[in-house]
């Protein structure tokens, strides 16, 4: 089941190790999130480029110049990433899609485990938000959450801001102008849902120009979008639908599994389409071409999300004289 292109169809503080860490404000993003702003040196010399400008790329573009145009992306959910099986896991889809950059969430992981991860998988760079580390109501430590982001020295990726729930970051040298990229991991409780679409909407503000958010939102845009289980809320997906009109999001075509989660809820089996790429008009025009992809299930209840990012090529002939 392919989703159609319109704007409504599917395409607290930190706490760590029991202390409190402070709010930081990240730029174009407002509201009670707990937001830090990234210091683009501190990650990679070479992000520290200015960026060319949008329309010189364009005028390249249509005179035949013929920029790198394609990339591959994977988004996952992968539920825990510290154990030898999941790497493995996650290892074989690398083979598969051979990806620029990986998202992940839910890892579970702190940042230096991660730089082990980065190593084991063979990427070159590494950002990553470190997970909840606290103690259960039996007295257990527990892990929860956790982001990063994995990329090749080859690609130019800037960091803007990030938080126990996002990252948000730039991406040049591929279409003919910068864009932006932002994974997002929803709010873990049902209560909390609403504070995931004030992110999005909060991120919404942040630029202009084209943008692509993937990752586990946690809801569905329709009943057929679930399957098993008691009926989802109407006003829960609406809340979904307004948050994505509001900012201009269209959900991308895929092909594969039509749902991304499965797991047994009061003993009776649930699927669901939880997990998405969505993407602004603009960025649909410039990568006209780009393909998502549901693949089979690696380790995790979560199905990994495939993109090929490519832009039409129109290469203008110029006849001989």
């Amino acid at each position: 089941m392919a989703s159609s292109t319109s704007p409504v169809k599917r395409s607290k503080s930190k706490m760590n190790n029991g202390k409190k860490e402070g709010l930081h404000a990240g730029k174009g993003v407002k509201g009670d999130f707990a937001v830090k702003k990234v210091v683009v040196a501190e990650i990679s010399p070479k992000m520290s480029e200015e960026p060319r400008a949008c329309s010189e790329l364009f005028l390249r573009y249509w005179s035949g110049f013929d920029p790198s145009l394609e990339m591959n992306a994977l988004s996952w959910n992968c539920q825990g990433i510290g154990n030898p099986w999941t790497v493995n896991g996650l290892k074989g889809l690398l083979t598969l899609i051979h990806p620029d950059i990986v998202f992940l969430c839910e890892t579970r992981c702190l940042k230096n485990e991660m730089e082990s991860i980065r190593r084991q998988t063979g990427f070159k760079i590494v950002f990553a938000v470190d997970c909840v580390i606290r103690r259960n109501d039996e007295g257990r430590v527990c892990r929860a959450g956790g982001l990063c982001v994995l990329w090749q020295e080859g690609v130019k990726l800037s960091l803007i801001s990030y938080s126990l729930n996002h990252i948000d970051m730039v991406i040049e040298g591929v279409g003919p102008c910068s864009w932006r990229f932002i994974g997002v991991y929803r709010f873990s409780k049902v209560e909390e849902r609403y504070r995931t679409w004030e992110l999005i909407r909060s991120l919404a503000q942040g630029g202009s120009g084209p943008w692509l958010l993937g990752g586990d939102l946690d809801e569905i845009l329709r009943s057929s979008e679930k399957e098993g289980g008691p009926p989802r809320d109407f006003e829960q997906m609406e809340a979904f639908r307004k948050c994505l009109e509001d900012c201009g999001l269209i959900d991308l075509n895929f092909s594969g599994l039509v749902f991304t989660w499965k797991g047994k809820r009061a003993r009776e089996l649930v699927k669901t389409t939880l997990d998405c790429f969505v993407a602004n008009k603009e960025w649909k025009e410039v990568f006209s071409a780009s393909r998502v992809t549901h693949m089979k299930p690696s380790k995790s209840d979560h199905v990994p999300l495939g993109i090929e990012i490519s832009a039409t090529r129109i290469i203008r002939r110029v006849k001989r004289k």
